[in-house]
């Protein structure tokens, strides 16, 4: 079937030769990023987890999140949807920032754990105030037990929880730096702005548009690929050492480190428009 009638669930992606030629392309970036897929993989099974301990239990769930969107973000890659892997690997960021202050800090994870309990009394109060079926089983719950909407509101307020928000995470996990640079970049995407959508249209030399692009990209997929590598090693840096074997994985994830930078270095690799 053809790639116009069906786009990115037809067939005619994957036999295209639009992957084999993107990675030929940038085949350093994709080499790295494989090599530190690897070793996480590796990684996890060296990590032993008490099922007691809930810093650690809830940080390797956070580490596998991470994992997992590392993995989507080539996948959409390699297959062309770059808007779409942008927006997989900022979410990605926002696992890193939770999972590096939880492994410095065992005290974070009541904030972490209370800021779902916001999340549930918003839940509760949107589902009171709608008719939308989504919402049936909540409302009635609330409606049966009132007293746990006030309990759950008192709670709230005793412990002083409240929203996690990503800047104020990043900086205490001493990943301002990330968040200021690449999470911002990523964020137009995220939030459909009028910029990101850019990268869709095609426009004539007095920049006035003049067809769609609807077709495979690669456009930012250096940044992007490399973005995804920092983000794991900063993943498996955190883990390691909470888990008590960076010793073991120090020399792989120095490798890791100094092949990234050595990438970031050469200028074509930081121009994202």
């Amino acid at each position: 079937m053809d790639f116009n009638e069906e786009g990115f669930l037809g067939d005619s992606i994957t036999v295209t030769d639009f992957k084999s030629s993107v990675e030929s392309k940038y085949a350093p970036f994709f080499e790295l990023y494989r090599k530190t897929n690897r070793i996480a993989h590796e990684m996890k099974f060296h990590i032993e987890v008490p099922s007691t301990d809930g810093q650690k239990v809830i940080a390797v769930a956070l580490f596998i999140r991470l994992l997992n969107s590392f993995q989507a973000v080539a996948i959409l890659a390699q297959h062309g949807l770059m808007f779409d892997s942008k927006i997989v690997l900022r979410g990605g960021l926002e696992s890193l920032f939770i999972l590096n202050l939880l492994c410095k800090e065992k005290e974070f994870l009541d904030e972490y754990i209370g800021s779902d309990h916001v999340r549930r009394l918003t839940l509760f109060e949107v589902a009171a105030h709608t008719s939308d079926p989504n919402f049936e089983s909540l409302r009635n719950y609330a409606n049966s037990h009132p007293e746990f909407y006030t309990e759950l509101k008192e709670k709230i307020k005793k412990n002083g929880w409240k929203r996690l928000k990503a800047a104020e995470i990043a900086k205490r996990s001493g990943l301002s730096s990330m968040y200021d640079t690449r999470y911002r970049l990523l964020s137009d995407a995220v939030h459909t702005s009028p910029h990101s959508l850019e990268s869709l249209l095609s426009f004539t030399e007095d920049q006035t548009p003049s067809t769609f692009e609807w077709g495979p990209s690669d456009q930012d997929l250096p940044f992007t690929l490399l973005t995804g590598i920092q983000m794991l090693l900063e993943g498996m840096k955190a883990i390691s050492t909470l888990c008590g074997i960076y010793d073991q994985q120090e020399e792989l994830l120095l490798e890791i480190d100094a092949s990234q930078t050595k990438l970031w270095q050469d200028p074509r690799t930081l121009d994202i428009q």
